[in-house]
């Protein structure tokens, strides 16, 4: 089915409101889990520091793994809505069993890391899937206001799911709440409709998946992204570290409610769409490459509110603007770089270096929550926030002073 051309008439199509809905559902579902399951490890099931880094890597790992393997199947399937449907129902049945598992008495924490590996597996599969399907569904001149549609609504889902998880934990247990969160992947199953494809998108061996991603971090990695594309892995992976210890930090040594949590992580999410409005502004002012640095010094600002932060009004204020600055900076950081590849990188490795950049944030949280399974439980969670927050300090000053250095040494005449 192709659409006529023009917003207005994007949104009035049965087809593709309907797909707008499963894509808006199924990331709220996605929002609200990344909430509740860690809190559901550090509350009911007394995790420690080292198991949640053990759950963390497991997400941030497992999904983009499972992503690119996924697009190359993706891109020669002729049967993308019926996977999508598929994947919804597997991750409606993978979410449900965990308040199932409880119910019994035989809930544990491996239990619910074997849980989330399989639910981050068919998150990863359904991204890959769903990006193809607008090109089924519109027509090439209507692909952009498609995609801005999309990530108008994802963009609105990641300050909802917080919001909706923190609402729902005020009144409900959290394993509970990930029942009511399963029912948003059987909604998004149930209105998956569409025309499937007459052909494949693309046929024969084409370079991508594993591959073309790894030749696309050689070429991030090239100066003048490198230092950058680097600080942020650094960073990134401190954030990891910091991500392990949160849910145990602010439920148990800041004494804060798991809703009033979910609720400050919600706050915080709003700053990621400030932060997409900002880069625009910043980039007519100072070069991207400028831009993301600033980015990762913010990045490194948020960390220190938390080790800061004590019992009462002072860990509501630590923790907000730790995820508003944090989150501001995040999606600065990304905006600015896929603005900079562009003009840095040949033309016919652009595709190549934006999944890898992409991929940067992801690989250094996996990293950090790897860290934390294995120091976590040989640190106080806020000593490591502190070490975290000065690593980052200090990384940051690193690529600043080998900016500076690089451009003396351009100046100084031969």
């Amino acid at each position: 089915m192709v659409l006529p051309a023009g917003v207005s008439a994007l949104r009035h199509d049965p087809v593709f409101r309907r797909y707008l809905a499963v894509r808006g559902q199924s990331a709220l579902g996605t929002a609200v889990s990344a909430v509740v399951v860690p809190l559901l490890a550090a509350v009911v099931l007394g995790a420690t520091t080292s198991q949640l880094g053990v759950l963390l890597v497991v997400t941030y790992s497992v999904r983009p793994a499972a992503r690119l393997l996924a697009a190359v199947a993706a891109e020669r399937s002729t049967r993308r809505v019926t996977m999508l449907r598929l994947l919804e129902l597997g991750r409606f049945a993978s979410v449900g069993l965990v308040p199932v598992v409880w119910w019994t008495g035989h809930l544990t924490m491996w239990s619910l890391v074997a849980l989330t590996a399989v639910t981050s597996a068919l998150t990863g599969c359904f991204t890959a899937y769903a990006v193809p399907v607008v090109v089924d569904l519109v027509d090439r001149d209507s692909l952009a206001r498609a995609n801005g549609l999309i990530g108008t609504v994802t963009s609105a889902t990641q300050v909802a799911g917080p919001g909706l998880a923190g609402l729902l934990l005020q009144v409900l247990t959290a394993p509970v709440v990930l029942l009511v969160d399963a029912a948003t992947y059987l909604a998004s199953a149930l209105l998956l409709r569409g025309r499937e494809p007459v052909r494949p998108l693309v046929e024969g061996d084409a370079d991508a998946g594993f591959i073309g991603v790894a030749r696309g971090f050689l070429v991030v990695l090239h100066k003048p992204l490198a230092p950058i594309a680097v600080g942020a892995l650094l960073v990134t992976a401190l954030n990891g570290v910091v991500g392990a210890v949160l849910p145990i930090f602010a439920t148990r040594d800041l004494g804060l409610a798991p809703g009033t949590y979910a609720w400050l992580l919600a706050a915080g999410a709003a700053g990621g769409i400030a932060g997409g409005a900002a880069v625009g502004v910043l980039a007519r002012r100072m070069p991207t490459t400028h831009v993301a640095l600033l980015a990762l010094l913010l990045m490194a600002a948020s960390l220190w509110a938390l080790p800061l932060s004590r019992p009462g009004w002072s860990a509501v204020l630590g923790l907000a603007w730790y995820e508003g600055i944090g989150s501001f900076a995040g999606v600065l950081y990304i905006a600015a770089l896929m603005t900079a590849i562009p003009a840095v990188v040949p033309i016919h490795t652009i595709a190549r270096a934006s999944a890898a950049a992409m991929l940067i944030p992801e690989l250094g949280m996996a990293l950090g929550a790897a860290l934390s399974a294995l120091v976590g439980d040989l640190v106080e969670p806020r000593h490591l926030l502190v070490l975290a927050a000065s690593t980052s300090l200090l990384v940051c000053l690193s690529i600043c002073g080998h900016r500076v250095t690089s451009r003396r040494g351009r100046s100084t005449p031969a």
